[in-house]
C-alpha cells in the first residue's frame, strides 16, 4: 500500500526534482517506509511506500529487464503469483517477489488489457518510454483513489488532492457543480473534485495519454439484471465457496493481518472466515459513552465466540482537536460521520499490525440497508388515499438526537413520496433537498448551479439497465456511486491516514459478479435483509449477531453539535464568517442552528455538511 503521485510534462520541459518530492512529501501518512523517484526528462513518477509484501526489495518505482517501462503502484494484487507464473512460462524475467512487478510484466505481455488480469484494489500509473505512453489504471470497485489535473504545461496525478494542490499553477477554486452534489449526498461524486479542475478517475477505468491525446475508458462492468437459477442451497454454497476464497487471498502479506470487529453480521462473518482458515487474528472495535452509537457488546460477543486476541476502547474524544486533523486528511469535505470512529479504529489497530480485514461492501450487494426496505414498500405507500394527513402527522413527531433514530428514517421516507422510485431511493439519503438550496446559496451562487440538479448523475446509472427488479437496479446504483465515493473514501482516508493498509473480502470483483445474479429474493426475503448472507452464516457465527438489526458506525454529532462543538457552530457558521465567504445564505444558516439548538428539528446532518465543508476551506483555500 502507499502513496503514488507524478509529473507529466508538455513539450520537452523538464520535471523539476522539487517539484516531485513536493507532491510526494504530502503523502508521506500512505507510505511511511520508504519514499523513491524516477525522474526522465519531461516524466516523473514518485512513491511513498507501505511496505507488506517483499519489505526487503519491493521498492518503488520499478522498472522492467532493459529500464524502459517505469511504475508506480498503491494496492494489492491477491492473484499476482497466479499471473506471476504464467508471465515466467512466456519468458519474463522477475528480480523481486513483489505484486508490483508483476503488473509492470503483465503490461509488456497484454498491454491495457492487463487490468483484467489483476483481481484486487489498486491504483497504477506506468511510463512506457519505447511508446511515449502514460497508462494509468483504478480498480473495479473504487477501493484506491487517483486524482489528476492538466495545467498549462503538465499533466499531474495523485492519490490525493493536497499533492497536486502542491503545483502552483492549479488554481486552488472551489467548483460548485460539486459543492452541490456534496450538499445533496455528503461526499462528490467522480469525476467531480471539490476543487476546480482537479478530476478523479472513476472506478474500473483507465486513462492514457498518447501522442498529445487523453482517454479515459472503462474496462469492467456487469449487469445486475441478469439471473441465473440455481436451488437456495446452491446459491449459499456458491457464496460460501468464492468468500472463503477471497479471504484467505487477502490475507496474503509478510506482515501481521488483523481484523475489524463491530459484531456486525459482516465484520464477524470476515473474521469468522479467518479463523477458517486456521488464523486467530487480532480483532478490534470502538464505541462511544453514548449507548446508542456504541456496539462494543456485540463485538465482544463475537470476539469471545471466535476466540480471537480482541483489544476494545470506548473513545472519549476532544473532538475540537482532532477535526481539523481528520478533515486534512479526509483531503475534501465528508458528510459522513462515520469517518470519526473510523479514524479512531484505524489509528488503534495501527498499533498492533498493517493489515486489517474489514465487513465493508456487503450492504450494496447483499441489500443489507434499510433504503432497500424503504424502496420495497414505496410503492404500495403511494396508493395511500390519506399520504398528506400522514406527512403532516409524520412531522410534528418530536425530534430525537438517537443514532439514525426511528422519526428521521420516517420523516426522510414520507418526504420522498412524491417521487419516482428512483428519484425516491435517492432521496433516502439526501441532505440538502433542492428547494433548500436555493434558500442556502446566495442568490449569485445559485444561478450558477441551479441547472445541476443532483439526481441527473444518477439518472444514467438506473437507465442502464431498465429490465428486472428494482432492487436490482437500486443496488447497481449504490455500487457505483455510494460505495465507491463514500463508503471506499472513509475506509481509504482513515485507514491511510494512520498508515494502515484494510482489504476488504466482499469487494472481490468475482463475487460481486456472483451476487449480481442471484435472484432479488435471496437478498431481500420479505423483510429480511441479507437473507442469503444470513442463511449461509447460519451455525457459523452466533444467531444474536445473524439476525440483529443494523445499526451503522456513525459518531454522536448531534451530541456535540449541541455541546462540544457548539462554539465551533457559533464560530465558523457565524453570520459574520459565512459573509466573508460569500458563498452560503447566513440568515438561513443561522434559521438551522437556532431551530436543532431550540429542539425544533434536527438539523444536525445538515449542519455538520456545512461546518466540514467550512473547516476544509479554512484549511485548504485560506
Amino acid at each position: 500500500m502507499c502513496g503514488i503521485c507524478g509529473i507529466y510534462n508538455f513539450g520537452n520541459l523538464k520535471v523539476k526534482k522539487k517539484d516531485l518530492l513536493a507532491m510526494s512529501e504530502t503523502l508521506q501518512h500512505r507510505g511511511p517506509d520508504e519514499q523513491g523517484i524516477f525522474i526522465k526528462n519531461n516524466i516523473g513518477l514518485a512513491n511513498n511506500r507501505l511496505s507488506i509484501i517483499d519489505l526487503k526489495n519491493g521498492q518503488q518505482p520499478i522498472t522492467n529487464e532493459d529500464g524502459t517501462v517505469w511504475i508506480v503502484f498503491n494496492g494489492e494484487i491477491y492473484n499476482y503469483l497466479e499471473i506471476k507464473e504464467k508471465l515466467l512460462k512466456k519468458g519474463h524475467f522477475f528480480k523481486t517477489q513483489s505484486d508490483t512487478e508483476v503488473i509492470i510484466h503483465a503490461y509488456e505481455e497484454y498491454g491495457e488489457k492487463c487490468v483484467k488480469l489483476l483481481n484486487g484494489m489498486f491504483a497504477f500509473a506506468i511510463w512506457d518510454s519505447l511508446n511515449q505512453r502514460l497508462f494509468l489504471a483504478r480498480d473495479r470497485l473504487g477501493e484506491k483513489p487517483l486524482f489528476y489535473a492538466n495545467t498549462a504545461t503538465s499533466f499531474l496525478f495523485a492519490s490525493e488532492i493536497k499533492a497536486i494542490l502542491t503545483n502552483r499553477e492549479v488554481k486552488r477554486e472551489v467548483n460548485l457543480e460539486a459543492l452541490n452534489i456534496y450538499l445533496s449526498l455528503g461526499y462528490f461524486l467522480a469525476p467531480f473534485s471539490v476543487i476546480q479542475g482537479i478530476f478523479k478517475l472513476p472506478s474500473a477505468s483507465i486513462l492514457i495519454i498518447e501522442k498529445g491525446r487523453l482517454k479515459i475508458k472503462d474496462y469492467w462492468n456487469f449487469d445486475p439484471t441478469v439471473k441465473e437459477k440455481h436451488k437456495e442451497a446452491d446459491w449459499i454454497e456458491k457464496f460460501k465457496n468464492l468468500f472463503d476464497d477471497s479471504i484467505k487471498k487477502r490475507l496474503i502479506a509478510d506482515v501481521p493481518v488483523g481484523a475489524f470487529l463491530s459484531g456486525g453480521i459482516d465484520s464477524t462473518s470476515v473474521v469468522a472466515g479467518m479463523v477458517k482458515q486456521k488464523v486467530k487474528p487480532k480483532t478490534f472495535s470502538i464505541g462511544f459513552a453514548e449507548k446508542s452509537y456504541s456496539e462494543l457488546p456485540y463485538a465482544r460477543q463475537a470476539a469471545n465466540f471466535l476466540k480471537t486476541d480482541h483489544q476494545d476502547l470506548i473513545v472519549k474524544p476532544n473532538i475540537q482537536k482532532v477535526l481539523d486533523q481528520i478533515i486534512w486528511t479526509n483531503d475534501e469535505p465528508f458528510g459522513d460521520n462515520s469517518a470519526i470512529p473510523m479514524w479512531f479504529l484505524s489509528q488503534m489497530a495501527r498499533k498492533q499490525v498493517k493489515v486489517a480485514l474489514s465487513g465493508d461492501g456487503s450492504d450494496e450487494s447483499l441489500a443489507g440497508y434499510e433504503t432497500f426496505t424503504a424502496d420495497k414498500i414505496f410503492n404500495f405507500y403511494r396508493q395511500l388515499p390519506c399520504q398528506n394527513l400522514i406527512t403532516s402527522l409524520v412531522n410534528q413527531i418530536p425530534t430525537s438526537f438517537e443514532k439514525v433514530s426511528f422519526d428521521y428514517k420516517l420523516k426522510q421516507f414520507v418526504k420522498a413520496s412524491k417521487f419516482s422510485c428512483e428519484r425516491a431511493h435517492f432521496s433516502w439519503r439526501e441532505y440538502f433537498s433542492e428547494e433548500e438550496k436555493k434558500e442556502l446559496f446566495l442568490p449569485d451562487i445559485y444561478k450558477q448551479i441551479a441547472v445541476h440538479d443532483t439526481f441527473k448523475y444518477f439518472e444514467p446509472y438506473f437507465s442502464r439497465y431498465q429490465e428486472g427488479e428494482f432492487l436490482d437496479r437500486a443496488s447497481y446504483v449504490d455500487i457505483k456511486t455510494w460505495l465507491v465515493d463514500d463508503i471506499l473514501v472513509k475506509v481509504d482516508r482513515t485507514s491511510m491516514g494512520n498508515s494502515l493498509e484494510v482489504r476488504t473480502p466482499f469487494l472481490d470483483y468475482r463475487l460481486v459478479e456472483l451476487l449480481a445474479k442471484v435472484p432479488a429474493d435471496l437478498k431481500l426475503n420479505g423483510f429480511k435483509n441479507k437473507y442469503l448472507l444470513k442463511q449461509a452464516m447460519t451455525g457459523i457465527i452466533p444467531p444474536k449477531i445473524i439476525n440483529r438489526r443494523k445499526e451503522g458506525f456513525n459518531a454522536p454529532v448531534p451530541y456535540w453539535l449541541r455541546d462540544e462543538l457548539k462554539g465551533f457552530l457559533e464560530k465558523y457558521l457565524s453570520f459574520e464568517n459565512l459573509q466573508k465567504l460569500a458563498i452560503f445564505n447566513p440568515m438561513f444558516v443561522e434559521k438551522l442552528i437556532n431551530e436543532y439548538w431550540q429542539g425544533k428539528k434536527d438539523h444536525s446532518l445538515k449542519l455538520w455538511l456545512l461546518l466540514n465543508f467550512v473547516l476544509w476551506h479554512k484549511l485548504y483555500l485560506e
